[in-house]
């Protein structure tokens, strides 16, 4: 029996062994589900992985896009008693070593809020592209995440008022560089040591005080509400990919 070659069955196979040997650059991510035709996602990072090390934050965006008219992607947060499922992405932790999420997703658009009379408060967004924002870590040589990007979008009530929920897989794995050691200089004590003197405290730094700390941080930075302002991927610095045409 003879055997025609194929030329694309050996592409394919050494980018499978590529990324099978060596560790995925970018990561993968299914950004649409056949299911859920009404939006899709596509995905974008702040570094490859071949310039990561232990120790290092990633920032990984999400575009969201409205396909089909009268359909709403919703907010990223949970605060409140909220009546929709937020959008956020999960780690699943038996399967996930070398990182971890920080902090809360942001997004890129201030969502408008109210509150429905069956749904509870709504969080949603009448533009038809969002971008979401996730801050990782690196936490050991050996990265493995397996996830997913969870989301909900529905049609305005005038049009059936449904429901669809998403959940599209995020899979990243490679290899960081070990984090680098800070050298550490010899310390020559200093014999002559002067007193401490105590800075004197304007009044209007007392007042700044008195009134709670004009740079305090929120104590539920969670529940601020976010600015309009384009999330870290969305300034022309970040590395796109994804499965996903959303032209």
């Amino acid at each position: 029996m003879k055997y025609a070659y194929r030329p694309w069955l050996a592409i394919a196979l050494l980018f499978w062994l590529s990324g099978s040997l060596f560790g995925q650059d970018v990561p993968s991510f299914q950004g649409a589900d056949p299911r859920t035709p009404e939006a899709a996602f596509t995905v974008t990072t702040s570094h490859y992985a071949k310039d990561l090390k232990v120790g290092d934050e990633v920032t990984l965006c999400f575009k969201g896009k409205i396909l089909v008219d009268g359909w709403h992607l919703y907010s990223a947060r949970a605060d409140g008693d909220i009546g929709y499922k937020a959008t956020s992405l999960f780690f699943f932790e038996e399967d996930t070593k070398g990182a971890e999420l920080v902090g809360n997703m942001s997004e890129n658009k201030k969502p408008r809020e109210y509150d429905d009379e069956i749904m509870g408060l709504i969080r949603d967004f009448k533009e038809k592209e969002v971008t979401f924002c996730q801050k990782i870590k690196i936490t050991s040589t050996d990265v493995s995440i397996e996830g997913e990007l969870s989301a909900q979008t529905c049609v305005d009530p005038e049009k059936g008022g449904m429901c669809k929920f998403l959940q599209l897989p995020f899979t990243w794995k490679f290899t960081a560089a070990p984090a680098e050691d800070a050298a550490v200089e010899p310390v020559t004590p200093n014999t002559n040591i002067e007193p401490e003197t105590t800075p004197e405290t304007s009044p209007e730094e007392v007042a700044a005080v008195e009134d709670g700390g004009l740079a305090a941080a929120s104590e539920n930075p969670s529940e601020e509400t976010p600015k309009d302002e384009p999330c870290p991927c969305d300034e022309g610095n970040s590395i796109a990919y994804s499965d996903v045409d959303l032209s």
